[in-house]
């Protein structure tokens, strides 16, 4: 995530591995960019509310530098700035990285309210005034989805199945699925 005023809200994000990036990242700003230079803006004012996050090596990354293409010398020296985080779950696995990592502080408000995590590098996160560790009792689906159980209060963070095959992507891939007759399968990859 770059810019500002963003929203991150609503994803369920299981089993990305340490090769890849983290499940949300919020990038570091450089401080010479301008519209048309295709770098990256400040990333603050930022709301990280209801995502589920389940045996991902990394989760939560905040301070990260980009690579702009063609550009070496980048300097993203500008902080993330302002993080809400609001109602998430995250449950860890044995990854050493910190559930949230942080490569360089961010500044001005970070507040948390309403967080569960479990397992994981927790990083003495249970020490922080919104963030509670505990097991938040989800339950693996047939799918190999975890699900809240009923009544639970974080129930919504799931508003609905993964996306299949034939909802992401351009057409002709989107066609391709369906001759293939796996139009129904969830675009999770095992």
């Amino acid at each position: 995530m770059i810019g500002e005023d963003n929203i991150i809200s609503g994803n369920y994000i299981q089993g990305t591995r340490a090769k890849g990036k983290a499940a949300i990242t919020l990038y570091q700003g450089d401080a010479d960019n301008y519209p048309g230079k295709g770098s990256y803006y400040p990333t603050k004012n930022i709301l990280i509310a209801n995502n589920t996050l389940i045996d991902n090596d990394k989760n939560i990354l905040i301070g990260q530098k980009g690579q702009v293409a063609g550009m070496p010398d980048v300097e993203m020296t500008i902080p993330v700035e302002n993080v809400t985080y609001k109602e998430n779950v995250v449950i860890g696995n044995s990854s050493t990285v910190p559930v949230i990592q942080v490569l360089n502080e961010p500044i001005g408000n970070i507040h948390y309210e309403g967080n569960i995590f479990f397992k994981g590098n927790l990083n003495s996160l249970g020490d922080i005034p919104g963030i509670s560790i505990e097991d938040p009792q989800l339950y693996k689906g047939a799918d190999g989805m975890y699900y809240y159980p009923t009544g639970s209060a974080l129930e919504g963070n799931i508003i609905r199945s993964p996306l299949k095959r034939t909802d992401v992507g351009p057409s002709w891939i989107k066609d391709r699925w369906l001759e293939l007759g796996i139009e129904d399968t969830p675009y999770i990859k095992p």
